[in-house]
């Protein structure tokens, strides 16, 4: 019996190659697209084979959950040189001009999810009255900037972070440099790198000058005398001082932050201090009470 020489078969499969390539639509397309040859195909028959094994599959993609690329959201292309190249597709595409607004953040504790938010897009058609007033006084806020922030206080899951983080995104696009900043996060990451002077003050430097920030959460942090008085106390004052927008969202009432502010995580406790920073939140912010249901389970 006569032995098949291994050179026969790769020659056999190259022509297979070749023939598959020719007819395929998508790779007409492309021959198109960058204007080439058959020729140029023949000469380039692994990278064009290559490119469509890719192609297909991201021909078939919903979306970026999908993507099985070690470079997610990137597809394989062929430029002029035919040479491969990786591109965005026109899903990672869509998810950036989302967040394209992101660059204006000089900090940002926002989800990718609450980095979408905008206040013209909520829907209102099932809204209570109330809620669409609250929808109302947050559009009206980020339409005029009245150097008085607001501190938007309530219980748990009623949607003050979530217009916040609108209102944020709103002035992000219009091109304001705004920071927003969930506190027990920050009281957490502060004091992990409390040794770290750099990375630490200039983390603080643009909490005093972003030109507007969103403390989120405050009164929910473990209350220190560090992070009370000398991180939250200089950011309030120098904003206070300078006249610059902030707000707040918090499950407390300033009655119920002075509290949690005047007794520090060690049992100390300092009315004057706690004071000194309720006295600087109600100079940069009028107060707006968000009630009713949880919406998470909504």
């Amino acid at each position: 019996m006569e032995k098949i020489k291994y050179s026969e078969v790769k020659t056999d499969y190259i022509e297979q190659l070749k023939k598959q390539l020719i007819n395929d639509q998508d790779v007409l397309a492309l021959i198109k697209e960058l204007n080439l040859t058959k020729e140029d195909v023949f000469k380039n028959v692994v990278i064009f084979s290559n490119w469509l094994e890719k192609h297909k599959y991201c021909k078939q993609c919903v979306g970026l959950e999908m993507c099985n690329s070690s470079h997610l959201g990137y597809r394989l292309d062929i430029d002029e040189n035919l040479e491969q190249v990786l591109v965005p597709c026109h899903y990672l595409q869509k998810r950036e001009n989302l967040i394209a607004h992101k660059k204006n953040y000089l900090l940002c504790d926002l989800s990718e999810k609450n980095l979408t938010t905008s206040l013209e897009e909520i829907d209102l058609s099932n809204e209570s009255s109330y809620y669409k007033g609250l929808v109302n006084i947050a559009k009206q806020w980020v339409k005029e900037l009245p150097i008085k922030g607001l501190y938007f206080y309530g219980g748990l899951g009623t949607g003050k972070t979530y217009l916040a983080s609108a209102m944020c995104n709103d002035l992000a696009k219009k091109g304001y440099k705004v920071a927003f900043v969930n506190y027990p996060r920050l009281c957490s990451d502060i004091r992990n790198n409390v040794t770290e002077y750099d990375y630490v003050d200039s983390k603080l430097r643009k909490l005093r000058r972003a030109q507007v920030l969103v403390i989120d959460d405050i009164g929910a942090e473990s209350v220190t005398n560090y992070i009370r008085d000398d991180i939250l106390f200089p950011i309030l004052d120098y904003r206070m001082e300078h006249q610059l927008r902030t707000i707040f969202t918090s499950n407390c009432d300033l009655k119920s932050l002075e509290k949690r502010m005047t007794i520090s995580k060690s049992g100390e406790e300092d009315a004057i201090k706690a004071l000194r920073i309720i006295e600087r939140i109600q100079t940069l912010c009028d107060m707006v009470a968000v009630t009713g249901a949880s919406r998470r389970s909504l």
